[in-house]
């Protein structure tokens, strides 16, 4: 029985490694830069509050002017996000975690979409924000996967990521 399951083992592990050598697909993928420069902010004081030492706040609205090396990737993004700020007991600043989801539009008119996305950030206690992106292609980008990222100061409005195509 101890042999049995020996072999068992060894061919699940066999199998995964072969498995793990064959692509996931054969699609192709785009290297891209870009840059996100802040439009409009707006957040509702009614959707702020605090529970115990945590700072919380819900449908902050921003926008920005997407520029990336990609064309398909270039528009307006308007994106709500949700976060919570979290402290020590001696109220002193430990981190911020933010969760948003947004779409990214052809026009500053906001209607029509090309991108859905959703992502998740962290800011740490230098005010370093680290971000990443999940961005699915609607209309003429439908079939597309964009990840987009970074890490850097606030104030860069700088990211670097990849377009996956079927």
């Amino acid at each position: 029985m101890k042999n049995l399951l020996r072999l068992a083992v060894v061919t699940c592990m066999l199998l995964g490694m072969l498995l793990a050598a064959i692509p996931a697909s054969a699609g192709t993928k785009t290297e891209i830069t870009g840059t996100m420069t802040p439009l409009e902010y707006y957040a509702d004081p009614e959707r702020q509050w605090m529970s115990g030492h945590i700072w919380h706040w819900r449908n902050e609205t921003l926008s920005y002017q997407m520029d990336t090396s990609d064309p398909r990737l270039n528009g307006y993004e308007l994106l709500s996000n949700n976060g919570d700020i979290h402290y020590t007991n001696n109220w002193d600043y430990l981190y911020i975690h933010i969760f948003y989801q947004g779409i990214i539009y052809a026009n500053e008119d906001f209607t029509s979409p090309l991108w859905s996305c959703t992502g998740t950030g962290n800011f740490d206690v230098d005010w370093i924000f680290t971000w990443e992106s999940q961005c699915h292609g609607m209309g003429s980008n439908a079939g597309l996967v964009a990840f987009i990222s970074n890490s850097g100061p606030m104030d860069d409005p700088s990211f670097e990521g990849v377009i996956h195509e079927p």
